[in-house]
């Protein structure tokens, strides 16, 4: 196998520059590999090399629309997406007293530019205290628009799930985290 023949060699030989950039971001990606930090569109390899363990309870967030259980899948999956992750989201800023999980790590990427500069980035990535207590109304607006119905009330309940013999059993448990009334 001739050595002249590959790319990286080839592009020495035309293009420095671009050779120099090339080199820059396949360091980056060893070292975001290193460092198990995901980069996309490429993923930490480590993720998919773990024994994967079955936990004794699961959970599912569910949500309940004046007082029946929402079918989520009688709706499009990026809406039952919104629903989750939105929600998700709601749960840990507000658990966390109103400060956005990502907040610390935003101040640590940010700290060497212009305080200016890392507020009007933090303003931009991280969820406001005010947006966050705003999130119940957007949330029951969101389940009107989906269901296509006027609802009264809301609830988010986590459900409880055990995993036995190759079947989930219904614990019949469940934690109220949220409860909306219109």
């Amino acid at each position: 196998m001739s050595y002249s023949k590959w790319y990286i060699i080839r592009l020495f030989q035309q293009n420095k520059i671009l050779f120099s950039f090339v080199c820059i971001f396949i360091f980056f990606q060893f070292y975001f590999n290193k460092k198990q930090i995901h980069s996309f569109p490429w993923f930490v390899w480590d993720m998919y090399s773990r024994i994967e363990t079955k936990p004794d309870t699961i959970t599912q967030t569910a949500f309940y629309v004046d007082g029946k259980q929402l079918d989520i899948t009688s709706i499009p999956i990026w809406e039952e997406s919104t629903l989750l992750h939105t929600f998700n989201m709601y749960y840990s800023i507000q658990s966390n007293n109103y400060k956005d999980p990502i907040e610390t790590s935003v101040k640590k990427r940010t700290k060497y530019l212009p305080l200016n500069m890392q507020n009007y980035i933090a303003h931009q990535i991280q969820n406001s205290e005010a947006a966050v207590r705003d999130y119940p109304r957007w949330l029951i607006r969101y389940v009107e628009k989906i269901t296509h119905k006027n609802i009264k009330q809301v609830e988010v309940r986590k459900m409880y799930y055990q995993y036995q013999n190759g079947k989930i059993k219904d614990l019949q448990r469940s934690e109220l985290l949220l409860k909306i009334n219109k």
